[in-house]
């Protein structure tokens, strides 16, 4: 392997601060050990973050400092203070503190293009007294370093206030080259394209050709990853969009109208399922997959023909109430729960007086009368399967298995934010394709993929806005 041209990047920190964690986010599976305690790592691994056109990018992970004063005091000591602790050699098992120190000081010196130092947002800059030790202890090994902000928290906002503070802090040594937040716990892919220019930034003019081939490799990876699961959204969104369950006949029984209601709850299920199984699998996390759809199925309509007011008798888009009960009680366990609770199915309500008898007599000629999803079913799903998007998205390795769990509140206002900016647009899209679906249109194969260019085009538009509101630094990595 000593022909292949190599760029390695030394993750360093304080002990117990998250370099293992984020070295198992960036790589995309589980590696060394993570638990919470100091000198978990004792000693420097390295691993293959990246593979383009015959070169590697390197990603070590390295012991954490623990004694720095102590050892600061002694190499302050000396003439040559680099040159006589590289020469020292520290009982692994007595000293570990200073082992480690020294392991991961090796690491840099002689392994290391550019540093990248993690620090804990969870402290302010003033409190963490280590980190000024530790960064003149890289100063003197003369290497470009890349500060990095983990433990940001569980929605990992980039915290601008933090890093102002935290970059004033670190800026004051000049082999600081940049600073910015990447959580290991729950980054987005797109913070990781926007590190990796920091670290091409970082580079002596001569290496940065090299490192932006790496930068562009791996956006290339994320963004193929990207569409992927735009693909698998707009699938989810048209297939329930145009899904419709016919009803036997104009009188159909309350008992035939449920199973028909259950029928259609079962499917919109299984998709949302099998979403976030495709999810999953493209942002290489493992875990239970139980998805919980809404807190309530509702809003069922008759479909036939387009709505022709209310004057003429029509209950077009007429609500079919009645409580959850029935339909995949196993998801009452697990799952996604955005402020909602389980879907466990739904009882089809009472269809029965005039509107509804004349309803039917309205699609009796043209089509079997049968039930769908309304135009605010669609919309909530929506918004539900670009969360689970997010969840995704920006979960990091730290935290071992993926487990479904409430979205932070900053999800919740960026994804419903993007949806009333474009709440004219999904009208109108709702209302073509109920309109296409109930006169046959959807089952029309040149139709059919007319509909489902529009709604992968507006997820696409719809995902990419989300992720700008959350990470304005990666507008230009998502106009591409």
């Amino acid at each position: 392997m000593s022909d292949v041209e190599t760029l390695a990047l030394s993750l360093v920190s304080h002990t117990n601060v998250g370099k293992t964690s984020l070295a198992r986010t960036l790589l995309r599976r589980d590696v060394g050990s993570v638990f919470d305690q100091a000198h978990v790592t004792d000693v420097s691994e390295a691993w293959t973050l990246l593979e383009s056109d015959g070169a590697r990018l390197l990603l070590w992970d390295t012991p954490g400092f623990g004694d720095t004063a102590r050892l600061l005091r002694r190499m302050r000591a000396e003439g040559n203070p680099v040159g006589w602790f590289l020469h020292q050699v520290w009982d692994r098992a007595t000293d570990r503190a200073l082992w480690c120190g020294q392991e991961a000081v090796r690491n840099v010196r002689d392994q290391s293009d550019v540093v990248i130092y993690l620090v804990s947002a969870a402290e302010h800059p003033d409190d963490a007294g280590y980190v000024a030790l530790e960064l003149d202890l890289l100063g003197w090994l003369g290497k470009p370093v890349v500060v990095l902000l983990n433990q940001t928290g569980p929605a990992g906002d980039d915290r601008p206030e933090l890093l102002d503070a935290w970059t004033a802090h670190v800026t004051r040594w000049d082999s600081v080259r940049s600073v910015l937040p990447l959580d290991a716990f729950a980054r987005c892919w797109v913070q990781e394209g926007t590190f990796l220019e920091h670290v091409r930034d970082a580079l002596p003019e001569a290496r940065r050709p090299l490192m932006q081939r790496f930068v562009d490799a791996w956006n290339a990876r994320n963004l193929e990853a990207f569409g992927e699961a735009v693909d698998a959204l707009a699938a989810l969104v048209h297939e329930t969009a145009v899904d419709t369950e016919p009803l036997p006949g104009l009188l159909a029984s309350g008992a035939e109208k449920k199973k028909a209601m259950d029928r259609l709850a079962r499917r919109v299920e299984a998709r949302t399922r099998a979403l976030l199984d495709r999810l999953l699998a493209l942002a290489g996390l493992e875990g239970a997959s139980a998805a919980r759809v809404a807190d309530e199925i509702r809003d069922f309509v008759v479909s036939g023909e387009p709505p022709l007011g209310v004057k003429k008798g029509a209950i077009w888009g007429g609500v079919l109430s009645g409580a959850a009960t029935g339909v995949a009680a196993d998801l009452l366990t697990g799952g996604l729960s955005f402020g909602g609770g389980a879907v466990v199915g739904a009882v089809l309500g009472a269809l029965g007086g005039a509107g509804l008898a004349k309803g039917f007599q309205l699609v009796a000629s043209r089509k079997a009368p049968a039930v769908r999803w309304s135009q605010p079913f669609l919309s909530g799903l929506l918004h539900d399967s670009l969360l689970r998007y997010l969840a995704v998205a920006q979960h990091g390795r730290g935290g071992g298995e993926f487990h479904e769990g409430d979205a932070p509140s900053a999800w919740r206002d960026a994804v419903g934010d993007v949806l009333r900016e474009r709440k004219d647009a999904l009208s109108a899209l709702w209302t073509s394709l109920l309109r296409d679906g109930a006169g046959g249109l959807s089952d029309d194969a040149a139709a059919r993929r007319v509909q489902c260019e529009r709604v992968h085009a507006l997820v696409d538009e719809l995902l990419r806005a989300v992720l700008v509101r959350r990470h304005p630094a990666a507008r230009a990595l998502l106009a591409r």
